[in-house]
């Protein structure tokens, strides 16, 4: 059984594989977008975390999510970036990130538009952002960042991926690895 977890290149590969087959974005879609850039981020942190040296993999992976946005998006990126230089992905992610919040505005102006027809309640919304916390060391970090657990052998590693019942693919604490995406 630690054979089949500790196989480097078949995680190695599922982790490629999860972000080179992310599903389209159907329409402009803040929860789909959203899902495209934290799968992808989770996976390039995972292969971060086994010394694979992503840095350098910017434009491929800009290709592949590109490809997978919405076309009224992929209109809006072309005319965000410069002609000139090439874009880095974080660029890529801050674009998302700003066209997800300008979604999720107009849907939410739409929605409470529609909302005051029907009565005269008043909605708010509240948006909280949490920071992960580590199952190793308890810091405000996840766990592929960890550099006690990334120092720690991998039969240690398995038993504390077992322990706190963490996904074997990304580490994650919120889904088991059949789960994974």
């Amino acid at each position: 059984m630690v054979e089949r977890y500790e196989n480097e290149r078949l995680i190695i590969n599922t982790h490629i594989d999860n972000i080179m087959k992310l599903p389209c974005v159907t329409s402009e879609n803040a929860t789909q977008i959203r899902h495209l850039v934290d799968t992808t981020k989770c996976n390039l942190e995972a292969l971060k975390a086994m010394k694979q040296k992503t840095d350098s993999w910017d434009m491929i992976v800009i290709y592949t999510l590109v490809q997978r946005l919405d076309n009224k998006t992929k209109k809006e990126w072309e005319l965000h970036i410069s002609n000139k230089e090439l874009p880095m992905l974080q660029q890529l992610y801050t674009f998302l990130e700003h066209r997800c919040n300008a979604l999720e505005n107009i849907s939410t102006r739409i929605k409470t538009n529609e909302q005051r027809k029907y009565n005269d309640r008043k909605i708010s919304h509240s948006y909280v952002s949490v920071k992960p916390m580590c199952e190793v060391c308890k810091d405000s970090h996840a766990v592929p960042q960890c550099n006690t657990f990334q120092q720690l052998s991998n039969d240690e590693k398995y038993k504390i991926v077992k322990k706190n019942k963490l996904c074997i693919n990304c580490l994650s604490n919120k889904h088991m690895i059949k789960d994974c995406q």
